[in-house]
């Protein structure tokens, strides 16, 4: 199918998160590599730009930042929770 698409079946470099806590909605994500060649023809149509993130050298060590927000479960306010 992919083939008859003219799309290719590769995947840019990403880093999957899968983000939980007690009173929100789990997050089910992933993170995208910038520079990544597969970025714009990525074969799940996953990657956002908003999800693009890059390297930064702290301390040594190559890390990346990232803020994820997550969303109060529509259950906590009918489980009087906090």
């Amino acid at each position: 199918m992919l083939k008859a698409l003219g799309q290719h079946p590769f995947r840019p470099a990403h880093i999957h998160f899968l983000i939980s806590a007690d009173g929100y909605e789990p997050l089910t994500t992933a993170l995208y590599m910038e520079g990544d060649k597969y970025l714009d023809s990525d074969a799940v149509f996953g990657a956002r730009k908003s999800l693009t993130i890059g390297y930064q050298l702290e301390d040594g060590r190559d890390v990346i930042n990232f803020d994820f927000v997550i969303a109060r479960s529509r259950n906590h306010a009918n489980n009087k929770c906090g």
